[in-house]
């Protein structure tokens, strides 16, 4: 019997390398956003998901569907222990539209 997929968006998708694994347990990414043309290539050649490529902060989050689930690798070289912590690393502030699309979608559960 062939059970119905559980919809997610993904933020700071890549390749879809996260999304991937959850696509393996039973979700599909129906929804998905990276900043790199070559990634999102990537994204496209895998997935049924409607993946778009460009900087999250000019992506109208009404475009965005509710999902149940969010989930986003969103860049944190600048802050990581494991990363070079640069402290004025423009991405470090790119989590905050992760934080500002669950406020505002509320979905039921989300990976960061």
């Amino acid at each position: 019997m062939d059970k119905k997929k559980i919809p997610l968006v993904s933020l700071f998708s890549g390749a879809g390398g996260l999304d991937m694994g959850f696509e393996n347990q039973g979700f599909q990414t129906v929804w998905a956003n990276d900043f790199d043309k070559d990634a999102c290539e990537t994204h496209r050649a895998w997935s049924d998901a409607e993946v778009v490529q460009g900087d999250i902060g000019q992506v109208d989050f009404n475009s965005i569907p509710k999902t149940p689930f969010i989930i986003g690798g969103f860049p944190c070289q600048g802050f990581s222990l494991a990363g070079p912590r640069k402290l004025d690393d423009k991405r470090n502030v790119l989590y905050r539209y992760f934080v500002k699309l669950v406020e505002e979608k509320q979905p039921l559960s989300f990976v960061a």
